[in-house]
């Protein structure tokens, strides 16, 4: 009987036509972005931005997180990074003494839920003194799947 009950469970595995489901694309392999701003220059220009990350796709367990970063980029230049203060980001921005007003800011976001950096298709410009954004009525960015770390 024992020996019949123990085929039977064994037989009851996948069958042909069963669907496996697919891992979550969201998820990658970077367990801390390399990050820094530089501090070779005297920095004379500032701004601010008080961001809400908008994540799109990202499932029900996800949360801001003390390990999260958000980062502000002028090209490839790091140029403000944050950890999360709550929900919110408090980006103090700094770029290099050749920065310019309009010079376009992107911003990029490290989850460490998923492990990985998503771009936002949000830019705004450089503007020497402004602020993005306040804690009541902060800047909402969106990032998403599509503009994951490749």
């Amino acid at each position: 009987m024992m020996i019949s009950a123990l085929l039977f469970l064994a037989s009851c595995g996948k069958e042909e036509g069963d669907s496996v489901a697919e891992p979550n694309p969201m998820f990658g392999n970077i367990t801390d972005p390399a990050w820094s701003v530089s501090t070779d220059y005297d920095y004379t220009t500032s701004m601010t931005a008080v961001i809400d990350v908008d994540l799109q796709g990202g499932d029900s367990l996800w949360t801001i997180d003390t390990a999260d970063r958000v980062a502000a980029f002028v090209g490839d230049e790091c140029v403000g990074l944050v950890a999360p203060s709550g929900t919110l980001f408090f980006l103090f921005i700094v770029p290099p003494q050749h920065a310019e007003d309009g010079n376009l800011i992107t911003l990029r976001y490290y989850s460490s839920y998923y492990h990985n950096i998503f771009h936002s298709d949000d830019v705004f410009p450089f503007v020497n003194g402004s602020q993005q954004g306040t804690a009541s009525n902060p800047l909402r960015v969106g990032f998403s799947e599509e503009n994951k770390q490749q």
